[in-house]
């Protein structure tokens, strides 16, 4: 991933890798919440249907890559 390519070419602080796992982590689990609330407590309209799709499918995402960015890079 690109993060992971600039961390390890030292373009990107520690700091600054540290903020984003986090900022990625916490976006995909209020898109996950919002999506979720959403499905649940609306009617069957149709363009809220496509919001809720549309939060839990970027809360996919962002939970995937949550999970690649703190997985330990090789120090090979």
């Amino acid at each position: 991933m690109l993060l992971n390519y600039l961390r390890k070419l030292d373009r990107i602080s520690e700091k600054g890798y540290k903020r984003v796992k986090t900022i990625v982590l916490a976006t995909g689990m209020i898109t996950l919440a919002v999506g979720l609330i959403i499905n649940r407590f609306t009617g069957d309209n149709g363009i809220l249907a496509f919001f809720s799709g549309f939060l839990i499918g970027l809360s996919i995402v962002a939970n995937i890559a949550g999970i690649i960015l703190h997985r330990p890079l090789c120090k090979n």
